[in-house]
């Protein structure tokens, strides 16, 4: 009878045992459970909706406590114009996912390169954001009261550095289609265009404005930014104002070293308006859109290293006459644009052929139509 008791109180831990152990998830389970690639997927369309200005689209891909406490309002005259996957892990049952993020003022020369952290969790089985953390990287700007200069800011420091200056700039440069290199152009010096910073960090563009715009990559001297500069320097965004030392505003300005250790110069572009650009996602590539003499918008794509434009004519492939190309995106799989018929062009049979979303890898320069912009945007 003690026996039978023992045998029957054995089964009994053992059940109750087995019974506990199915309501407890192991990590290995959890991890399983929630799918990193469409937690991803959630980021990257959040992120094509901010990059076309759709908040509301944006919004909707909000965990419920997160659209709370969020704000739909746009942010005025700054645009996300770019931004790449940098790291993405998986914590339990929450993805942390970190996008390089480029932001740029369309109204004055700024851009700003943050790191922004989305969590993702699992929500009515959607894959929905949590919240959104952001830390600033870079930051280049005009000086406040000496516009001649290009400022930049590393991390959240007072201090502020010299990037380049019109000095700096070569007063005459060539059009990319003068392969012989014999006619040198003035440029425009005196109003600087857009600028913008690549998602490494470790480099940025410049344009002019006027009636022949120059664009230029500068690669920065790193080191100089953690070191300090050179005696003289000044610190804070409006650090163009005022002496030190007794010397004058304009001799602390000559003083002060560029950060920017080399420049590539791209081209000048007689006639021309400069309107967005974007690096592509490795940095090897920069893509320029752009109009001139009052036609269609139109691209050129440039090899960051040596200048050299990429060998595909957007200009002799869509008429800037009929039509207007302009960027969508920069994927790991290429350039994303769409051609847009001009209005006086919406009924011309010549161009329906054309016309859509295109996709085009600067490596192979070889363009092919995309049915679904969707899908060609979740290759990031």
């Amino acid at each position: 009878m003690k026996k039978m008791f023992c045998i029957i109180l054995i089964l009994f831990v053992f059940l109750e045992s087995a019974g506990c152990s199915k309501g407890i998830s192991s990590p290995e389970s959890i991890l399983k459970k929630f799918d990193i690639d469409n937690a991803t997927k959630t980021v990257n369309s959040y992120m094509n909706d901010i990059m076309k200005k759709d908040i509301s689209a944006a919004s909707k891909l909000y965990a419920s406590e997160f659209k709370k406490i969020s704000s739909e309002k746009d942010e005025q005259n700054l645009i996300v114009n770019g931004y790449r996957f940098d790291e993405i892990t998986q914590s339990g049952d929450v993805g942390i996912i970190k996008v390089k993020v480029s932001k740029i003022n369309n109204k004055m020369p700024y851009d700003s390169l943050e790191t922004e952290t989305f969590k993702v969790v699992k929500e009515k089985n959607m894959y929905k954001i949590k919240s959104i953390d952001i830390e600033n990287e870079k930051e280049i700007f005009v000086g406040e009261t000496k516009n001649t200069q290009i400022r930049i800011r590393s991390k959240n420091n007072i201090k502020t550095n010299l990037l380049t200056n019109f000095d700096g700039m070569p007063k005459y440069y060539y059009v990319q289609e003068d392969k012989a290199r014999n006619n040198k152009i003035p440029i425009s010096i005196g109003e600087y265009g857009m600028i913008g910073i690549s998602f490494d960090g470790s480099s940025g563009f410049v344009t002019t404005k006027g009636k022949n715009p120059y664009i230029e990559v500068i690669n920065f001297d790193e080191s100089m930014m953690t070191q300090g500069s050179s005696p003289g320097s000044t610190s804070g965004s409006g650090s163009d104002a005022g002496g030190t030392g007794g010397q004058s505003q304009e001799e602390e300005m000559k003083s002060e070293t560029p950060i920017g250790k080399e420049l590539v110069p791209l081209e000048v572009i007689p006639d021309a308006i400069i309107e967005n650009a974007i690096y592509s996602q490795d940095n090897r590539n920069l893509v320029v859109q752009l109009t001139k003499n009052n036609l269609g918008s139109t691209l050129k794509i440039y090899k960051c290293k040596d200048g050299e434009e990429v060998s595909f004519n957007f200009e002799k492939n869509y008429p800037m006459e009929k039509v207007d190309v302009k960027i969508i995106n920069f994927v790991r799989k290429g350039l994303i644009y769409q051609v847009v018929p001009r209005a006086a062009y919406i009924n011309d049979k010549s161009i329906k052929n054309i016309i859509g979303v295109w996709q085009i890898d600067p490596a192979s320069t070889k363009p092919k139509i995309i049915l679904d912009e969707s899908k060609a945007n979740t290759s990031n």
